[in-house]
């Protein structure tokens, strides 16, 4: 049996002393190897309960060509998982603390994020929450706080990790990063915004939003968006010169400002 296998994926952290990814971990075919320890799925596990296909579901949120597929099967343990240390060293800060995940499953059950072996030695920490959709791409934000003040040089994936096993399912991954600095810690946990530098599509999801407005440093709004009340949106942010700038949400629950950064 396999434990051990190579994929084929872009893996261009850029970690650092800030933890801060520039490039997502984006699974896409023929460009870089990557060893993903594969572990924990039942006496049958198999090399084909993992690899890389074409994205099931093409959306705004995610138009990739090819994402992680694992197969949990029924027997697994309720750990099942993956690790590498593939990775350059983490170390994550006060301002930069979160890893974001894209997801598609076909059942909500909770996914972890686990940072093992730090530099000097110690006890690993990890985060867990819950999807909560199916069938179709969601952005889950993990914060990873737990890990400040240590460099961690392991990471472990558990997607489908319920208290105990009483069914397997089938899980899609894409783009593991850690946003930019000034993204979800400073819009409350009920916004998200991905990616975050952003260079032509952004993806701003808040519960019953009704419109958007981005304005300058200089306090000047340069975009506003207006609609019919939606708990996502996908903007277009490719005429705006790099730089910062804020983002302020409206919704039924209130409004919510945010700086992000355009490449």
């Amino acid at each position: 049996m396999k434990s051990i296998f190579t994929l084929l994926a872009v893996f261009m952290f850029t970690l650092g002393v800030n933890a801060q990814l520039s490039t997502p971990f984006n699974f896409e075919v023929g460009l870089s190897d990557t060893i993903w320890n594969f572990f924990a799925n039942g006496p049958a596990q198999a090399p084909e309960d993992i690899d890389l296909v074409a994205n099931p579901n093409k959306m705004a949120i995610n138009m990739s060509d090819s994402v992680l597929y694992l197969n949990v099967r029924d027997n697994a343990d309720p750990w099942v998982g993956m690790w590498t240390d593939d990775v350059e060293p983490m170390e994550f800060t006060d301002a930069n603390h979160f890893l974001t995940m894209l997801v598609l499953k076909t059942k909500i059950s909770p996914v972890s994020f686990k940072l093992e072996i730090p530099v000097g030695g110690g006890a690993a920490v990890s985060t867990t929450q819950s999807n909560t959709l199916t069938d179709e791409w969601e952005l889950m934000t993990f914060d990873m706080s737990v890990g400040i003040g240590k460099t961690w040089t392991r990471l472990t994936v558990f997607p489908d990790f319920p208290e105990a096993r009483t069914e397997g399912g089938i899980v899609y991954m894409d783009n593991f990063v850690s946003p930019f600095p000034t993204s979800l810690k400073e819009i409350g946990s009920n916004v998200k915004v991905y990616p975050n530098p952003a260079q032509d599509l952004m993806f701003v999801q808040s519960p019953e939003m009704t419109s958007l407005a981005i304005s300058n440093l200089l306090g000047q709004t340069v975009k506003t968006f207006n609609f019919d009340q939606v708990n996502s949106k996908t903007i277009n942010v490719a005429e705006l010169q790099s730089g910062i700038y804020f983002i302020t949400v409206e919704s039924a629950t209130g409004s919510f400002t945010s700086k992000f950064m355009k490449k």
